[in-house]
């Protein structure tokens, strides 16, 4: 079955102009996504919320549609990852800026860019993964496994959180770490997900952006 066949079975049961926001485990919340964030969209969307540190949050992302757009906290300290794995988008942010991902492209930019911005995706479809890091949470108190990594949140908000935004073609070393999430059963994304920080920690160490896109 084609991946875009899959989306559209999985979004079968929502409502048309429904963008859904779930907790994974539904009991976990999470704490990035919640009080400020709203999604919509002219078509069907969900947003899979996982908590995987204190401080860290990721969503599986699909959308069946036109657009998307996203309101929530303009956090300057949270950094914003965000993987393409199918279609194409064309995502508008604040004062003029944007950013164009196609499948395996991922970008980067303090939640500030992205506060009050609009999705749009030409083949009428999208799926990705997006990634919420307080890097003010863990700079005071990082989980053992970046400790363990070097992970140094004072760098990466002088490298991402200056106020534009980066981008990374696709390539083996994306697709590497990416593919596999994207393969886990529900039931198994989260443990994967605390796993992966060290293969992020290595690209942003090797990896110095010259400028925004």
């Amino acid at each position: 079955m084609k991946q875009a066949d899959c989306l559209r079975m999985a979004l079968a049961e929502l409502p048309q102009g429904t963008m859904e926001i779930v907790g994974r485990p539904a009991a976990e919340p999470g704490v990035l996504f919640t009080g400020t964030f709203q999604g919509e969209t002219d078509g069907r969307g969900r947003m899979e919320v996982y908590p995987v540190f204190p401080g860290v949050e990721a969503s599986f992302n699909t959308v069946l549609g036109t657009y998307a757009a996203f309101r929530h906290e303009a956090a300057r300290s949270t950094l914003e990852i965000n993987h393409c794995r199918l279609g194409r988008v064309g995502w508008d942010l604040r004062d003029g800026m944007s950013v164009y991902l196609g499948e395996g492209d991922l970008s980067l930019h303090s939640a500030d860019c992205c506060a009050d911005s609009v999705m749009h995706f030409p083949a009428e479809m999208y799926a990705g993964l997006m990634i919420c890091v307080d890097l003010t949470h863990l700079a005071e108190s990082p989980p053992p496994i970046l400790a363990e990594a070097d992970f140094q949140a004072e760098r990466l908000a002088e490298k991402f959180c200056g106020g534009g935004t980066f981008a990374l073609p696709a390539g083996p070393e994306l697709e590497e770490i990416f593919r596999p999430l994207y393969r886990q059963p529900e039931m198994r994304r989260l443990p994967y997900l605390r796993l992966t920080p060290r293969s992020y920690c290595c690209i942003w160490r090797g990896w110095s952006p010259a400028g925004g896109s």
